[in-house]
């Protein structure tokens, strides 16, 4: 048996053997923390993995080649096997690719962060361990400092940072998307009436707010949160700040803002807007303008608040009026400024 015909099964075996293992969970954990760091959706991880499987495909059709020459005494180059033999991988390629990011990629998001965990592939967080029972001895009072020096490197850090509004929404919002020209619209107009924009340091809506301050030449700042899968700080934000904690997070983004503008986002989003109604509503804080984004996304929960918790009085009929709805950067800046006195106009500088 010759080295050709070694080669060419090898080849074989190997593409075999990719194929067959993409269709079991071997590849759920290293795809899904992939598509989740990268931010990718399933078009994208469609694309690459039909350039993934058409580079895979040349040295497959290579291999084709070298065993219908050991096999048959086919010329080596015959250049019509060898074209068709590529075209057949590339379309096979583009088949196989078309299924993994439509039907296979979904499911390995909703189960690749568990099964990450059990095979130690996802790095376990301060916030997991400190919330872990039971706890190890002698272990928490030391957390207790860790906890600390997040808190005085957060104060120290913020603390001549002057008036602020926090900026929340989705991640997963694409720089096309009209949600982040809008955002990056509001962090413009906030940084041009004087306020610095605090995100929370991430991609989507928080990098488009921490654009548009930048741009205009404002404070923007990120506070960024350690997750299981990294969550890298947005180019534009600086300073960053890195958070172990989210409840140390989060009193930055309440200590250091006098306004929240709510973009549409998911659960983190909502946990920041009820948040913040929480501390207007028992008195933490004071002339607070809450705004969400964009009526047509909201109407449905505001419709449930009136008829369900209104209605049932698990909240007061003045609790619904702290939440402001917008629909253009400009209403957003203008409330705010409105609220706190200041003048929206471009150019106009902070006043405490």
């Amino acid at each position: 048996m010759s080295f050709g015909l070694v080669l060419g099964a090898a080849f074989f075996l190997l593409l075999f053997l990719a194929a067959l293992t993409s269709a079991v969970s071997i590849l759920e954990v290293p795809v899904a923390t992939l598509v989740d760091a990268c931010g990718l959706d399933r078009k994208r991880a469609a694309w690459l993995a039909t350039l993934a499987i058409m580079l895979a495909g040349l040295p497959s059709a290579l291999s084709y080649t070298a065993l219908r020459v050991e096999l048959f005494g086919v010329p080596l180059l015959d250049l019509k096997d060898f074209v068709f033999g590529t075209i057949g991988m590339v379309v096979a390629g583009l088949v196989v690719s078309v299924c993994v990011g439509w039907f296979v990629e979904p499911r390995m998001i909703l189960q690749g962060r568990a099964m990450a965990r059990r095979r130690g592939a996802v790095k376990r967080t301060q916030d997991e361990l400190l919330l872990e029972r039971p706890a190890v001895a002698g272990e928490e009072p030391w957390r207790v400092l860790r906890i600390m020096g997040e808190f005085v490197e957060g104060f120290e850090t913020l603390a001549g940072l002057g008036p602020a509004v926090a900026v929340f929404g989705s991640a997963r919002i694409s720089p096309r998307h009209r949600y982040y020209v809008a955002a990056a619209e509001v962090g413009e107009r906030l940084a041009r009436a004087g306020y610095a924009v605090i995100t929370g340091g991430g991609p989507g809506i928080m990098e488009a707010a921490n654009r548009g301050a930048r741009a205009a030449g404002g404070h923007s700042v990120g506070c960024n949160i350690e997750l299981p899968f990294e969550q890298r700080p947005n180019r534009f934000a600086d300073p960053v700040l890195t958070f172990r904690y989210f409840f140390v997070r989060k009193t930055m983004f309440v200590k250091y803002s006098r306004a929240f503008v709510i973009f549409p986002g998911g659960f983190g989003t909502m946990d920041e807007l009820f948040e913040a109604l929480t501390l207007i509503q028992t008195g933490k804080i004071h002339n607070f303008p809450v705004l969400l984004f964009d009526r047509r996304y909201w109407t449905g929960l505001l419709r449930w608040m009136r008829r369900r918790m209104l209605a049932d009085e698990t909240i007061a009929p003045g609790d619904l009026g702290l939440l402001r709805v917008v629909d253009t950067a400009e209403a957003a800046v203008a409330w705010i400024c409105k609220c706190h006195g200041r003048s929206p106009t471009p150019g106009g500088r902070a006043r405490g």
